[in-house]
């Protein structure tokens, strides 16, 4: 049976910063920023490893006194195997903007045996959850008389999402998961500003696969702030998304199966990224089996040292 988790909707439209193509055999990766400062957008290229984008801006609007709008804002997007980062800020006195990091991946991978005789056999993988973690910051003040009816508001926005299908079986995988932070402050409120450190609750989860078969995937990380009035807003993540990997490939028996993930697009998705993960620790089998051989090797080691030594004395 396909292997579905939780699915959160999202309510933000990726179509301008992320490039959507076609599976393939090879990674698509994708990186895109978009800066936003009084409705003026400066786009940072769209590259497979890094984009960023500033934007700053200043408005003197007549009248008596005459009012001084400014707004800047800032996106930065990278992917480095196994971890991708993004961050977003603005920043605006009686003014507007927005900045908008995003990074996408597009690739696929597959289980193979190292017995070929078990190609097309079922086996239960289980894929170790990704970390996301970040922190935000918003404050917003009392807002000056202006054409923004008198508001301040600031908001953050990150959100991951994966999905995964295998292409003969039909399984599917599928994280999904948003922060998303508001501060508003009207005429004649106080000063509010909000910190807060976030890790997205995402869940390790077993799919069955078929040896051999493909499966395609892909992963997409926005990050999203806006300012309005006199208000600024950050997220960063903290310091990058972390893919999780595979733990665990066993048969319908629960008995573990040898196997190997093939390499075709420079990154190892059978490998865990995760801060201080240690490397997979042998099945309890094989260390019986190495520990077996070891012996063997220095029984024989000192049998041979003995017999060595009779042959000399005679």
């Amino acid at each position: 049976m396909p292997i579905r988790s939780k699915a959160v909707p999202t309510r933000l439209a990726l179509v301008h910063v992320l490039l959507l193509v076609g599976a393939s055999a090879s990674a698509q990766l994708q990186t895109g920023t978009v800066c936003t400062v009084f409705e003026e957008d400066e786009r940072g290229p769209r590259s497979e490893t890094a984009s960023s984008c500033q934007s700053n801006a200043s408005i003197t609007v007549p009248g008596d006194p005459p009012r001084t709008m400014q707004g800047s804002s800032q996106a930065d997007s990278r992917i480095d195997p196994g971890t991708w980062q993004v961050r977003a800020s603005t920043d605006t006195a009686d003014g507007y903007a927005e900045a908008l990091a995003g990074v996408s991946v597009e690739s696929s991978l597959s289980i193979q045996s190292k017995d070929p005789s078990r190609r097309g056999e079922q086996v239960f993988v289980t894929f170790e959850a990704p970390k996301v973690a970040a922190h935000t910051e918003l404050e917003t003040v009392e807002p000056p008389v202006s054409e923004f009816d008198e508001m301040s508001i600031a908001t953050t926005h990150l959100g991951f999402r994966f999905y995964m299908f295998t292409l003969t079986s039909g399984s599917v995988l599928e994280w999904n998961w948003t922060d998303e932070v508001h501060e508003y402050n009207a005429s004649g409120t106080f000063n509010d500003s909000l910190r807060h450190e976030v890790t997205g609750q995402l869940t390790s989860q077993v799919v069955p696969m078929l040896l051999g078969e493909g499966a395609w995937f892909r992963m997409s990380l926005l990050a999203r702030t806006h300012s309005q009035g006199t208000a600024s807003a950050r997220v960063e993540t903290d310091p990058a998304m972390y893919w999780g990997g595979i733990s665990s490939v066993v048969d319908a028996a629960g008995r573990p199966v040898d196997y190997e993930v093939p390499i075709h697009d420079g990154m190892d998705w059978s490998r865990s990224y995760l801060p201080g993960v240690a490397a997979p620790v042998p099945e309890p089998a094989t260390v019986l089996m190495l520990a077996l051989g070891v012996g063997g090797v220095v029984h024989a080691r000192r049998r041979r040292g003995a017999l060595q030594g009779g042959a000399s004395r005679a």
